[in-house]
């Protein structure tokens, strides 16, 4: 009878140990990590964003023109979608290099512009469920990006 006592016993713990391992994190680095920070689903989180600009300032229809902000999340959190929105000409997305979320991440773009005087800004967002986040800049610099057409070769 005492055997089978502790082999009960073994069974039960065997079965415990399990499911402790099942719903604790594991620190095998091949098991997969969360995601993202419990804040992104829940509202513990902003963003931020700044330094956003367009270079060159002004140009012809054959200058590329790189948009940039530098995107923050106060929790940690990624970024979902960066663009840049240029009035009249459309919304772009934006590519990032980086993961440091907090300390911040560019965001940037090149694209060739059609003649005129453009305004733009820049929209993102992070999180998910009740975490999602969106935040905006428009004060950026310069305030417009200027396009001529080439001067014609004679």
């Amino acid at each position: 009878m005492r055997t089978v006592a502790r082999a009960s016993g073994t069974l039960a713990l065997a079965i415990a140990l399990a499911v402790v391992g099942w719903i604790a994190p594991s620190p095998s680095p091949f098991s997969p990590g969360p995601a993202q920070a419990a804040g992104c689903k829940s509202g513990g989180h902003s963003i931020t964003l700044d330094r956003g600009g367009a270079s060159p300032a002004s140009g012809t229809t054959a200058t590329t023109f790189r948009f940039s902000v530098r995107y923050r999340d106060s929790g940690g959190c990624s970024a979902n979608a960066v663009s840049v929105t240029i009035p009249g000409v459309g919304t772009f997305p934006l590519a990032g290099g980086g993961t440091s979320w907090t300390s911040g991440v560019t965001f940037s773009r090149t694209t060739k512009l059609p003649v005129g005087s453009w305004s733009y800004y820049f929209t993102a967002t992070s999180g998910s469920g009740g975490g999602t986040r969106f935040g905006a800049l428009g004060s950026v610099v310069p305030t417009r990006v200027v396009v001529t057409a080439p001067k014609p070769t004679p």
